[in-house]
């Protein structure tokens, strides 16, 4: 059976599982959330009812047994801080063998190199272990800080998609960037 976690010189990354949900309450208070981030329901953070969060955990494992997405908690490793979450998302298997990556770090973790380090084991854990051929990473075209992000660890910028995802109610375009196993970044 695949093990659904992986380490890096600094974090532990992992799926969320119930008794998590004190963790994820501290760093809620910590963090500055947007609305979105707050009702949007998919961010561990954003679950305030304990019981929610149960439920979450267990559909979250359900989804990767099932092979349709990978939602990791970030945790750091020497302190076992929850510090945000790491995902693959929309897996398409047959031909394609490919996946959605996406990141959050939690504003008093940022600027730490939290989110590279996490998202460069991700990717790790995708080709390796998942064996994906293709990883796209998906940002608003305003994003600048994502997208140097996203740049700095390899990926490639490849156009911009019109209306690709709904953020509180509104369509945005996103920034396509993309990383092919085997070739050279």
């Amino acid at each position: 059976m695949l093990e659904f976690e992986f380490k890096t010189k600094r974090l532990w990354v992992r799926p969320l599982e119930p008794t998590d949900y004190e963790a994820c309450m501290r760093t809620r208070g910590r963090s500055q959330l947007s609305k979105a981030e707050m009702e949007g329901g998919s961010l561990a953070v954003s679950l305030s009812d304990r019981a929610e969060f149960g439920r979450m955990t267990d559909y979250r494992l359900d989804q990767m047994l099932e092979d349709r997405s990978y939602r990791f908690g970030v945790f750091v490793a020497r302190t076992g801080e929850f510090i945000g979450e790491v995902m693959l998302f929309d897996v398409l298997r047959g031909n394609r063998q490919m996946a959605s990556i996406g990141a959050i770090v939690h504003t008093a973790y940022r600027r730490q190199g939290y989110a590279s380090e996490a998202l460069r084991g991700l990717i790790r854990f995708g080709f390796r272990r998942l064996h994906l051929h293709r990883i796209e990473g998906q940002a608003r075209p305003e994003n600048a800080m994502s997208i140097h992000m996203c740049k700095s660890i390899g990926f490639q910028e490849e156009g911009t998609s019109a209306g690709r995802f709904k953020e509180g109610g509104r369509w945005f375009d996103a920034l396509i960037l993309a990383m092919v196993r085997g070739r050279k970044r």
